[in-house]
């Protein structure tokens, strides 16, 4: 148990710090594109001006005392929005007149277009757009992702072994204690069987002798002690380790324990309808899979009123078991599997809450899934989906 949950924290525990280092990255690369956007932004008003300085005296707008670079990322508009000059980089694009900030797709680089006035003693004199070289938010994810994830699954599973470490050393004092209280279960169990097997020998010779109501009490009771304490060694000594897996024929197992319990069924008028799809072979412990079986019948039978119906089918995909008896009511459906719990005390003297629990423990043990559904009245349908 603890090994497999040590496994599972430290792939939780790394799948968090992956998903964390691949948001951090994401937001540095965003913030930094952001920072140099601003800095593009603001080299290229610094350009702007340099060139408007070097344009010349309005209304006569002169190109000669611009540099070949300048003039390569720059477009010039006159004051009615007419193209005066076009650098190299705009050429073949649309000439029509754009304000704002834009990107300029040229060759395999794209460009960062800022439109900037032109302006005489307050008057707008025409327009000059101007452009420098950046890379896009997509490129700079597609430069720049595998590295950081490159990064993060290295960090990611730096961090599951240590997390293996820390918790295999962490956990090391709750395993022993769990082992301890699993020990302390399992030998007070046995030492409880021994007494109670011996007064009930006892007790059976004492009625062989005198026919004594008392004493068939007794056995009664004592009976009802051993079958918990059965239970809860059940309970504490079912994991992983115990299971004995097999290529088990359901088919054959399910139509043995209907069999059991066909008599049962007949005393009480209970019709037993099966349909079992043959040689349905699963890997599984067989006798845990007879548990099931047999406490979902018992459960069936015991919920079930005198000429009720119960219907088990069986196919290579689940195991169902339907009944149409009291019923489950629904603010109660959800514990029934929960140790000593009982929807209903009053329903029945026998039984101390522990098979269902028992059953959805062998259940969890083979990687099934069980499902309920109950209507008062009506009845309910158990499901094992293998």
């Amino acid at each position: 148990m603890f090994p497999a949950l040590r496994l599972r924290i430290a792939l939780g525990f790394t799948i968090t710090i992956f998903v964390l280092l691949l948001v951090q990255g994401s937001l540095l690369i965003y913030f930094e594109y952001q920072q140099d956007m601003r800095r593009v932004d603001g080299n290229l008003a610094e350009e702007a001006q340099q060139i408007i300085g070097a344009l010349g005296p309005s209304p006569k707008l002169s190109v000669e005392n611009i540099s070949s670079l300048n003039l390569v990322r720059s477009r010039l508009y006159r004051m009615d929005k007419t193209p005066f000059h076009t650098g190299a980089i705009y050429l073949g694009k649309d000439t029509g007149f754009q304000e704002g900030t834009w990107i300029l797709p040229h060759r395999n680089y794209h460009y960062r277009i800022r439109t900037f006035p032109i302006t005489s003693e307050g008057e707008i004199m025409g327009y000059i757009q101007i452009g420098d070289v950046h890379n896009t938010l997509t490129e700079r994810f597609r430069n720049t992702a595998m590295i950081f994830v490159l990064q993060s699954i290295a960090l990611s599973v730096l961090a599951f072994i240590i997390g293996i470490w820390f918790e295999k050393r962490t956990m090391k004092p709750l395993q022993r204690m769990v082992n301890q209280l699993e020990q302390f279960t399992q030998n007070v169990g046995h030492e409880l069987k021994t007494p109670l097997a011996n007064a009930k020998s006892s007790l059976e010779l004492a009625l062989v002798s005198k026919k004594d109501r008392d004493i068939t009490v007794v056995i009664k009771d004592v009976n009802r002690i051993d079958n918990l304490i059965e239970g809860l060694l059940q309970l504490t000594t079912l994991d992983k380790n115990a299971l004995l897996l097999q290529a088990t024929n359901t088919s054959s197992l399910t139509g043995t324990m209907l069999q059991e319990y066909s008599p049962e069924c007949a005393n009480r008028s209970i019709e037993l309808i099966s349909d079992i799809q043959p040689d349905v072979i699963r890997m599984a412990d067989a006798i845990l899979v007879r548990i099931v079986v047999r406490n979902l019948l018992c459960n069936a039978i015991k919920f079930t009123k005198n000429g009720g119906e119960i219907q088990v089918i069986l196919t290579t995909k689940f195991l169902e078991v339907r009944d149409n008896g009291v019923g489950i009511a629904p603010d109660v459906l959800e514990n029934i599997f929960q140790p000593f719990f009982q929807a209903d005390t009053s329903r029945s003297t026998e039984g101390f809450g522990l098979g269902l629990a028992i059953v959805k423990r062998i259940i969890e043990l083979h990687e099934w899934k069980t499902e309920v559904r109950s209507e008062l009245g009506k009845g309910t349908v158990f499901t094992v989906r293998f």
